[in-house]
């Protein structure tokens, strides 16, 4: 209930930034947007998503649950990891975790912001912009420096569990869907490993257009598992930073619908007007909190947290 007050209260903030900056969202009639251009070989692989959900929504948990891969979204993944190695930084409020599947699956999951306020301190919309990786290509600078306060040990824990018939699968939610992509980029370019997927929930725009450009011609098109961004009916935080900041998203976007029981595989624009970019400003915090009908913010654990409690 914090989670919802605060973020509650921060909805205002962004309605009020909306305003200000005169940012116009296309209304569209109600219902899904027509489907898209899928920009990746194959079908959405909805399954695969509604699994690397439930790893995002881990990464909220304690070290000592996902250690012994005993949190209740741990267990909702049906699919167990071992070998989990969590990393923190306590400045930058990063939280990761590393580990492997039976079937050789390495999966980097990257926690949301701990605390709303983090949250909201980590999307100043004012803040500097960082060069990065390209000509032209700027991230938001609060994105960079939480990934690169645990980028080091994450890239030397994925290449130590990493042999040749591994596959690797990146996942995140809300700011953690940000560090994410920018794992992705280091990954294969620092790192030199084949990922083979990225699955974000309620991703931020994470850089300019030129960053979003290069990303998907150089990284994200090549991913054999595809590159899929979440998004979910009124999610307030797709919409930050704002377009008018010169901020735009990376392909290719799922939006489900409030119920998330439909969902509509959007264009390779990354800001298709018939998906998440054609809600208005009134906003819903519970989507943001809420995907593949269930939790992935730090209310994931609480049951879990209860039950360690009683033990």
């Amino acid at each position: 209930d914090g989670v919802v007050r605060s973020m509650q209260t921060w909805v205002w903030v962004l309605g009020a930034c909306l305003v200000v900056s005169c940012v116009a969202l296309d209304a569209v009639a109600e219902g899904l947007g027509r489907p898209g251009q899928v920009m990746v070989e194959g079908a959405y692989p909805y399954a695969e998503a509604r699994t690397y959900s439930y790893y995002a929504a881990a990464a909220y948990c304690s070290t000592y649950e996902l250690s012994d891969w005993e949190c209740v979204p741990c267990r909702d993944s049906l699919l167990p990891l071992d070998h989990v190695r969590v990393f923190e930084d306590k400045k930058t409020d990063a939280r990761a975790f590393v580990g492997k599947t039976e079937n050789e699956t390495i999966v980097l999951a990257v926690r949301g912001s701990h605390t709303i306020e983090n949250f909201i301190a980590d999307l100043e919309f004012f803040k500097a912009d960082k060069d990065f990786g390209c000509t032209g290509c700027k991230v938001h600078k609060g994105f960079y420096e939480t990934w690169r306060s645990i980028s080091a040990d994450v890239l030397k824990a994925v290449g130590e569990l990493h042999t040749p018939g591994s596959r690797v699968v990146v996942v995140g939610h809300s700011l953690g869907a940000a560090v994410a992509t920018l794992a992705v980029y280091d990954l294969i370019s620092a790192a030199n490993l084949q990922v083979h997927a990225l699955h974000t929930f309620g991703s931020p725009r994470v850089g300019n257009a030129d960053f979003a450009a290069h990303m998907w011609r150089q990284k994200l098109s090549g991913l054999v598992g595809g590159a899929w961004r979440h998004t979910h009916w009124r999610d307030p935080v797709v919409h930050l930073p704002l377009e008018s900041m010169h901020f735009k998203h990376v392909p290719t976007e799922v939006w489900f619908d409030e119920d998330s029981s439909s969902y509509t595989v959007c264009d390779g624009s990354g800001e298709d007007q018939h998906c998440a970019d054609s809600r208005d400003v009134f906003v819903s915090v519970n989507d943001h909190l809420h995907y593949f009908g269930h939790d992935v913010s730090t209310d994931a654990c609480q049951q879990s947290e209860a039950e360690a409690a009683r033990a």
